[in-house]
């Protein structure tokens, strides 16, 4: 039913997690519905249970592909059930103010990301957590192998120094 990643969780604590998935999708009990996911937050996780087959796959697919290189500034990924759609995510803090942001670290980690091949493509300050005093990016559903233009998403681009409209930039290089 759910396929369990082996990422130093405990095997007791994956399961736990699952039989209260379980009782709570049957109630239904989400704390916020997005327009292609419903999220479910605990403290030491996230439970995402996609509407939209391509943003659940996409997501999916990017922790599985990105696991390898072991970032500290992804989140791991516990399980996931293809059937279901669902994504059981490593809960890594909490949303912040743009202010408090250390744009250098941010721009840092998106130029890892975009050497390796992957653009988020929905960079935004909700998709930035903060978790004793480390960034960490969320929010994959968007992810690809191209930067595609989002204009709501210049203003993040240019605090961490990015011109979008240049097109010499590294944004548009693979």
């Amino acid at each position: 039913f759910y396929h369990i990643i082996s990422c130093g969780v405990q095997a007791h604590l994956v399961s736990r997690i699952l039989r209260i998935i379980k009782r709570d999708l049957i109630s239904h009990k989400y704390i916020m519905t997005k327009r292609k996911c419903d999220i479910f937050i605990k403290e030491n996780y996230v439970v995402k249970n996609y509407k939209v087959n391509k943003s659940y796959l996409n997501e999916k697919n990017f922790y599985l592909n990105i696991k390898k290189y072991n970032l500290c500034f992804i989140p791991k990924l516990y399980a996931f059930n293809d059937t279901h759609k669902i994504l059981i995510i490593q809960n890594v803090g909490q949303r912040i103010n743009k202010n408090k942001v250390d744009w250098s670290v941010i721009r840092k980690y998106y130029d890892i990301l975009s050497s390796l091949g992957y653009y988020h493509n929905d960079m935004r300050v909700p998709n930035i957590l903060l978790n004793d005093n480390k960034f960490y990016i969320i929010d994959f559903e968007y992810t690809s192998n191209k930067f595609k233009e989002f204009k709501n998403n210049y203003n993040i681009y240019k605090l961490m120094g990015i011109d979008v409209n240049d097109s010499t930039s590294d944004i548009w290089s693979v």
